[in-house]
């Protein structure tokens, strides 16, 4: 490259492409490198950062022209796009990303921190506008990272205070829920709570500890048990907590799968409900209103979130907001049934 033309570059702000012709990489490895992906050839990182050095290029300057080249594509990145929640988060979503002339590419990290990597990387790489992503990694780092070159926005789940995020107020729905199971007269409430990596699990959990303390009411030791907020979990944990406290009166459950896999062990260990054991569960689920008894559950304004979220991704990528990290909290409503 002569002189003039990369003073030339160096007025206008150097580009992703500038980069890697400098470097004599791909496009794709020079992203690798400013994401700090591991499989880059270390011979072709140090060509990258020399190049970047040399052009005075910065991550900012990616950011710009990612946002000059729109594609018109947003990826969702969800840990299992089989849960009920994650079909009507991207329902929400897709909706209002339609309207305004973008297609949403749906990504399944299958809950696995390995792949969820793989899957971000392959979104930066096919250039989206805008990620949607509900993580199962509790360091924002590597979000943040992505999110200076596009724009990020959390759901369910806050890995960065940084980044925007939508949520249902957890603490509040399952303070409400136990609440509830108290003035109906149980006492000796016993819980099923989620994945305590995740913040749902975490917020849910503090709410049922939040409303026993409210009521002057203790935890028994052995009340609590982790799920894991799969249909197994669930399953599993009630069976062994009913056999070993048959003292249990009443059960909040964290999660729609769990709650499901609870029935299960109860109808196994011959109990009724709600006359031997009353039940709430965080989520609602297809059916709960026709099961016998009906199951009062803690019902989230699911489609809403994906919605509001994706409201939020397009401020993001319209740059219509200068504004800091948003942290929306969404209301829960409890839908009492005949199960407690």
């Amino acid at each position: 490259m002569v002189a003039s033309e990369e003073r030339a570059i160096q007025r206008q702000g150097a580009t992703l492409k500038d980069v890697a012709e400098r470097a004599g990489v791909s496009v794709a490895t020079v992203s690798r490198v400013i994401n700090n992906v591991e499989t880059v050839l270390p011979e072709n990182r140090e060509k990258v950062l020399r190049a970047m050095a040399e052009l005075r290029y910065s991550p900012n300057d990616l950011a710009r022209s990612l946002r000059k080249m729109t594609s018109f594509t947003v990826g969702m990145l969800a840990p299992e796009i089989s849960n009920p929640f994650s079909n009507e988060v991207a329902t929400g979503a897709q909706r209002v990303l339609q309207e305004h002339g973008y297609l949403m590419m749906i990504s399944d990290s299958q809950s696995d921190l390995g792949k969820e990597e793989k899957n971000l990387q392959a979104f930066v790489d096919k250039r989206v506008d805008g990620l949607l992503v509900t993580s199962v990694d509790n360091d924002g780092a590597r979000l943040e990272r992505i999110s200076r070159l596009i724009p990020v926005v959390q759901i369910d789940h806050v890995s960065s205070e940084k980044l925007d995020s939508v949520r249902v107020d957890n603490i509040e729905g399952a303070f409400h829920a136990v609440s509830h199971l108290v003035t109906r007269g149980y006492r000796r409430i016993a819980t099923i709570a989620g994945r305590q990596s995740q913040t749902a699990g975490l917020e849910r959990l503090e709410g049922y500890r939040r409303a026993l303390a409210f009521y002057g009411l203790a935890v028994p030791e052995g009340y609590i048990r982790y799920g894991d907020f799969v249909m197994e979990g669930g399953y599993h944990q009630c069976h062994a907590l009913l056999r070993e406290h048959p003292d249990v009166e009443a059960l909040f459950v964290a999660s729609n799968f769990m709650g499901i896999g609870a029935l299960r062990a109860i109808k196994e260990l011959g109990l009724r409900i709600p006359e031997d054991v009353a039940i709430c569960v965080f989520d609602d689920f297809l059916m709960a209103d026709m099961i016998n008894p009906p199951i009062t559950v803690v019902a989230q304004p699911v489609r809403a979130i994906g919605e509001t979220a994706a409201r939020l991704l397009l401020e993001r990528m319209q740059e219509q907001t200068t504004l800091g990290a948003r942290q929306i909290l969404l209301k829960p409503k409890l839908i009492v049934r005949a199960s407690t």
